[in-house]
Parts: structure tokens; sequence; C-alpha cells
């Protein structure tokens, strides 16, 4: 997934958050399913882009 900077920057930002919009608790919030924590703060100028690899297998978390 990759987020590019067009007509501005964007940030900071620190964290990229995994949720599930399709999850329901009764009030309509989603459920967070992970994050990630780069460290320090990122901003992304005009032009720049952000990429966030999806592991090849598609699996982000295994829960047992």
């Amino acid at each position: 997934m990759t987020w590019t900077a067009n007509n501005g920057a964007f940030g900071p930002f620190r964290y990229v958050v995994l949720d599930n919009n399709n999850a329901t608790d009764g009030n309509n919030v989603g459920a967070l399913i992970a994050w990630w924590d780069y460290g320090s703060s990122i901003t992304c100028n005009n032009g720049e882009s952000f990429t966030w690899d999806v592991p090849a297998n598609g699996t982000v978390a295994n829960i047992t």
C-alpha cells in the first residue's frame, strides 16, 4: 500500500494502523487489528511517498 503526497505534504505520523471497518460492536465502531510504530514521526513532502508492504503471504498477524 502506498500513499503519495500530492498538492502538499501529509504528516507527521508515527503509526500505521490496520483495522477492520466491517466489524461492529453495536456502536458501529471498527475493530483495531494491529499497529506498527515507526519510532519517530514521518512527514511526506509534496511528491514523496510512504509505502507499507503487506507480507507476500498476505499474513500480517497470527493469533493462537
